[in-house]
């Protein structure tokens, strides 16, 4: 089997609510492939754009990953596991729009 162009494993993400940790994701993983596409169904609340801003370390202030990783594995070459790259530094921006990029809900008033 050829390698998942990103490999999402036991991906959690949590938030310090009053200093408790509380999980909006346990365990969550998937794979996709190149010219894969993969949608993600739910209810109202239950994870999927914590998990999507995850995927591009988008994520508000307050939550965080706490377990799991996010394996990019671009045509290019570059792999990394975006979950552990710095949020603010030059690899995670190279990501960004260059290899993984995001429509978001109401993608008319994005453009």
């Amino acid at each position: 089997m050829e390698t998942p162009t990103l490999d999402v494993r036991g991906l959690s993400i949590t938030v310090d609510v009053s200093g408790v940790s509380v999980a909006l994701t346990e365990d969550v993983s998937f794979a996709i492939g190149r010219g894969e596409v993969l949608a993600l169904v739910g209810e109202s609340g239950s994870g999927k754009s914590v998990t999507a801003l995850a995927l591009m370390q988008l994520l508000s202030a307050g939550l965080r990953v706490s377990g799991g990783e996010i394996r990019l594995n671009a045509r290019d070459g570059f792999t990394a596991d975006v979950a552990r790259l710095d949020p603010g530094g030059r690899e995670i921006r190279a990501v960004r729009g260059g290899h993984v990029g995001m429509v978001f809900q109401e993608p008319m008033s994005s453009f």
